[in-house]
């Protein structure tokens, strides 16, 4: 440290010390953009994007770096039911049509475990790039349609007039 000092005049690391970037402040700029413009973009699509477009040959965690230097941050997407206005009506109407009913009508019900089967799409996570702050965000988020919208749902519930 002593010796440090005497030839530099200061402690602390020197500026420009260690590996130069590879990629130039243009260049993080347009990592940024892509990022920001589609969040479930993945590190790796990024980086061959770069390469087709600019011809230079980035790693997936040299575009990670970048995210992390403007605060983007891989995490999974929330999942946020949509129900849109009409559908709100139809529940609503439903819901009441059922408080109506007799005790009696209920006596009549067999219900049963429930199975789902997915017609398309798996139930798998999806990662968006995000900051703290954006995590309920319609852009940071997946709006999901009651039952993944390609899905069937059997709950197996039968009146006891209509199985005999």
């Amino acid at each position: 440290m002593i010796k440090k000092y005497k030839s530099t005049k200061c402690i602390g690391n020197l500026f420009g010390r260690g590996r130069k970037r590879k990629t130039t402040a243009t260049t993080d700029r347009l990592i940024q953009r892509k990022l920001k413009c589609d969040r479930r973009k993945s590190t790796r699509s990024v980086a061959a994007e770069l390469e087709t477009e600019l011809g230079i040959l980035i790693i997936q965690s040299t575009v990670q770096r970048r995210a992390h230097e403007i605060g983007l941050y891989g995490r999974v997407a929330r999942k946020k039911p949509y129900v849109n206005k009409i559908n709100r009506v139809k529940r609503l109407k439903c819901a009441k049509e059922m408080l109506e009913k007799p005790l009696g009508f209920w006596e009549t019900v067999v219900w049963s475990d429930q199975s789902k089967f997915n017609l398309f799409g798996s139930d798998g996570k999806v990662m968006a790039w995000r900051t703290p702050k954006e995590e309920f965000e319609p852009k940071c988020t997946i709006p999901t349609i009651k039952h993944g919208g390609g899905s069937v749902m059997v709950w197996g519930c039968f009146t006891k007039i209509g199985m005999g």
